[in-house]
């Protein structure tokens, strides 16, 4: 499983302003004065990795997706550069926060989904893997 800890949005108490106006393209949106209507999800799956935001009616807003390498070191195993999959993560949220004018204040939650079998283990003093990710479709994993 890959956690990661993506973005740090910033508590805004539910009666607190944002400043200005959010640009979304072509359209600019007002805040509203409250809370951010915004919210991102990350979706990382088997071959890529997608980061989404959402208005708050639930209409998508924008989303970038980046695809990464499938290691298959001998018959039967697959495996993934952690350290890519991080690199991808970092790179599909800033493209849509950058192409929409958006910060991560902006944004009211933030959703995870990732692949829940895929196993990576992680050196705690560093931060870095030891290894590749064992991926879910690999036959060491069963």
């Amino acid at each position: 499983m890959y956690i990661v800890n993506l973005v740090a949005i910033k508590d805004t108490p539910v009666n607190s302003r944002l400043p200005g106006d959010v640009r979304i393209g072509e359209k600019r949106v007002r805040q509203g004065g409250t809370v951010a209507e915004f919210v991102g999800a990350v979706d990382q799956g088997t071959t890529s990795t997608r980061f989404m935001v959402f208005d708050h009616s639930g209409a998508l807003v924008a989303r970038h997706q980046l695809e990464h390498a499938q290691i298959l070191p001998r018959p039967g195993w697959v495996e993934h550069n952690p350290v890519e999959i991080w690199e991808r993560t970092c790179a599909v949220i800033k493209t849509v926060l950058n192409t929409t004018d958006l910060r991560a204040a902006d944004l009211a939650a933030l959703g995870l989904t990732n692949q829940r079998e895929t196993t990576v283990v992680w050196n705690r003093r560093t931060g870095r893997p030891y290894a590749n990710a064992i991926v879910w479709q690999d036959t060491r994993s069963v």
